[in-house]
């Protein structure tokens, strides 16, 4: 049985940490945490969180009609689950499962745009496809 030379060791374990901390990094700044970001800023009732994660201002009504819908489902359902993630380019969706105790589960797509370099929830987009028929 061969042996692993100390260097290619080495060489490994630098490699793994870069790459997860850069994983950790893209992470942070990705659609999937604008929407943990957003959710947690709901749960702690900090509305620079929530404004932060929003691509309008919280006074508009999609942004007011979005806090009051996922409120409203937190409160219902703790653990809400993140199911799907897609971006293509700028435009990211993420879809927000809240099991429902009892009553099964009600879900969120949410939708989301890079401007710059942050990602935004778009609460207009997002509220389009519940508003419709």
């Amino acid at each position: 049985m061969a042996s692993a030379q100390p260097g290619s060791v080495a060489s490994a374990v630098v490699l793994a940490v870069v790459t997860l901390v850069t994983f950790s990094l893209a992470r942070e700044k990705g659609p999937v945490s604008t929407v943990v970001r957003f959710h947690e800023g709901l749960l702690a009732g900090n509305r620079i969180q929530v404004s932060s994660a929003l691509s309008e201002p919280l006074e508009s009504p999609a942004s007011n009609e979005l806090m009051a819908r996922a409120s409203i489902l937190l409160r219902a359902s703790p653990n809400p689950q993140i199911t799907r993630m897609s971006q293509a380019g700028r435009l990211s969706q993420v879809e927000v499962v809240y099991p429902l105790p009892g009553r099964g589960t009600d879900s969120i797509v949410f939708f989301l745009k890079k401007e710059a370099s942050l990602w935004e929830i778009d609460p207009s987009r997002t509220l389009a496809p519940i508003a419709s028929p």
